[in-house]
């Protein structure tokens, strides 16, 4: 990344949520959105995925980014061709950078499944977008991508939820049964 852009950015990361940064946020990605460069979004595992960014207009409605596997041979020819180009940023963070300069995000990717966190799923605007369709088409089958994935999400939440409920209860029965025995021991010693 070059040196200017990433001092911007780690001037701008802290306060990321600041909403007094808004105008300084949009001039950040107009530069961010001009300079071509590969970027890895980091996942809670160690592998993540790796990710083009790409200028496709002079417009800056829609930042485009192409999805790729973390072992793909093109990202690892580009990232050893051009170094300093390649600079990690939390998932988090990206997506505060588009949502605050009012863009999408939208991720091309040629996997039935895009890794990212799974706490992001339910955030991020996920779409796969199949040049050969027309807009009413794409727009059919990003809503419901779109869905299900954030379906998934909130399911996969409310489990988490009743396992931990489920987990206490169980602590608390313990407790009170171990209490009961307690107090049978001291009354069958009187």
């Amino acid at each position: 990344m070059p040196k200017a852009l990433l001092e911007k950015y780690n001037k701008l990361k802290d306060g990321i949520e600041d909403e007094k940064n808004g105008d300084y946020l949009i001039d950040f990605v107009e530069e961010f959105i001009s300079t071509e460069f590969w970027v890895a979004c980091e996942r809670g595992e160690p592998k993540g995925f790796h990710i083009e960014m790409h200028d496709k207009s002079d417009e800056y409605d829609n930042i485009y980014f192409v999805a790729y596997p973390d072992s793909s041979e093109k990202i690892q020819k580009v990232i050893k061709k051009n170094p300093d180009r390649m600079h990690k940023f939390h998932v988090e963070y990206l997506y505060a950078i588009v949502e605050q300069a009012h863009c999408d995000l939208i991720i091309y990717c040629d996997e039935d499944i895009i890794p990212l966190p799974e706490k992001m799923l339910g955030i991020l605007k996920m779409v796969h977008i199949y040049q050969t369709l027309d807009e009413d088409e794409k727009d059919e089958i990003n809503k419901q991508y779109a869905l299900s994935e954030f379906n998934k999400y909130v399911s996969s939440e409310d489990q988490l939820v009743s396992k931990e409920k489920s987990h206490w209860k169980g602590i608390f029965f313990l407790i009170f049964i171990f209490i009961v025995f307690i107090c049978l021991m001291r009354i069958s010693t009187h």
